[in-house]
């Protein structure tokens, strides 16, 4: 005779909760309100071909250590360098943010931590430059792989593929 199989519907501890919540991911930790946000509606703004007020400042959590826990400051010297300065927790709301809704603490030393990530800003001009030799260095690289592709040709020497500004088109 074969057994047959028991279904049961587990029920939380904590009762039920609706579709809202559900579909919620929650914060992340990083999230800066006064930035975040702000941050958000540029992007938004952006991608709808719309012109946005420009963001003053860029903020970036960057680890201080590793996964093992031994102290690692190779990224925090190379932000320093660029231009970018540690956030004390004290200063936080000089820069717009509230820091009260967040997960962030105050360290020993004053600053603005989360998790062992330190808390960076550089005002716009500095985030600009930086943003500008990224996308300079991504076009190189999509450039070079896309080179050996977009050199084919058919037999009548008209290329396979070609690359336009609005996405891929395949001739």
């Amino acid at each position: 005779m074969a057994k047959k199989a028991i279904f049961a519907n587990e029920r939380s501890v904590f009762g039920d909760f609706d579709e809202k919540t559900l579909q919620d991911p929650g914060r992340s930790i990083y999230e800066l309100d006064g930035y975040s946000d702000k941050r958000r509606h540029a992007e938004l703004e952006r991608r709808a071909g719309r012109p946005s007020e420009p963001i003053p400042y860029r903020f970036q959590f960057l680890p201080s250590q590793r996964p093992n826990g031994q102290a690692d400051r190779r990224k925090i010297s190379e932000y320093l360098a660029k231009g970018y300065k540690i956030v004390k927790y004290d200063e936080a709301d000089s820069y717009g943010i509230d820091l009260t809704t967040s997960a962030a603490v105050k360290d020993v030393d004053g600053n603005v931590l989360v998790g062992s990530d330190l808390l960076f800003v550089a005002p716009a001009s500095i985030a600009a430059r930086e943003d500008h030799f990224n996308k300079q260095r991504i076009d190189t690289q999509v450039a070079s792989t896309l080179a050996p592709i977009t050199d084919q040709v058919d037999e009548t020497g008209k290329p396979i593929f070609t690359f336009e500004e609005e996405g891929y088109n395949p001739k």
